[in-house]
């Protein structure tokens, strides 16, 4: 009977031996990726999220941190549809934060995909976030206007221009109401662009145009 227990016991402690070891060795793949990463060594920090993600096989939340930043690395390297498949395989477990979906609006962007730019955008415009909104709502207004939505734009830079009424945010509404001909609308935006910061080059090069 001493006998049994002894023997199960070996087993656990055999097996807990070997979960420390795994666990050991993904901390160590972990910090071996991020020094990569901080040195802005893409490249060389996808090997080891490859071993992380192939050795945890995504199982908890926690798990995910390495797809995520394997998307980063991708994005970096210029690899848009590998970082695509990333996101969109971590998109669905963390659905209630911004930063995914701004990290594939990035992509978007870098692949002129306007549609899919500004969807992801409308996502993460509508959930909580901690930073300034302003910058989002810019983002979007510009990708609006890639598509000739002048009315849906201009509503975006009035709506980033609400903590703080910038040259550049009057110099985006005057192109777009030059664009919806509203040319002395446009005309007193990019006054007011220069009245706010005389400095700000682009009022006075959109003045000379209009």
């Amino acid at each position: 009977m001493s006998f049994k227990i002894l023997s199960g016991l070996l087993l656990i402690s055999g097996a807990l031996f070997a979960q420390r070891s795994a666990e050991t060795q993904i901390k160590v793949l972990e910090e071996e990726a991020l020094r990569f990463i901080q040195n802005e060594q893409y490249a060389e920090a996808i090997p080891p999220l490859n071993k992380i993600i192939a050795a945890t096989g995504l199982k908890t939340h926690e798990d995910y941190k390495a797809l995520y930043r394997r998307a980063i690395c991708y994005f970096y390297l210029e690899e848009f549809q590998l970082a695509l498949n990333d996101l969109n395989l971590f998109i669905p477990e963390f659905n209630s934060i911004p930063q995914p979906y701004i990290m594939r609006a990035l992509i978007y962007r870098s692949l002129n995909e306007s549609r899919k730019q500004i969807s992801d955008l409308n996502v993460a415009l509508s959930l909580p976030a901690q930073e300034d909104l302003s910058k989002l709502f810019r983002w979007r207004a510009a990708a609006l206007m890639s598509l000739n939505s002048y009315d849906s734009a201009a509503l975006d830079i009035r709506n980033s221009m609400r903590a703080e009424a910038d040259a550049e945010g009057y110099a985006y509404l005057g192109f777009i109401q030059f664009n919806q001909n509203k040319y002395d609308s446009a005309l007193r935006s990019i006054n007011s662009a220069i009245e706010v910061d005389y400095t700000y080059l682009p009022g006075y090069l959109y003045a000379t145009s209009f």
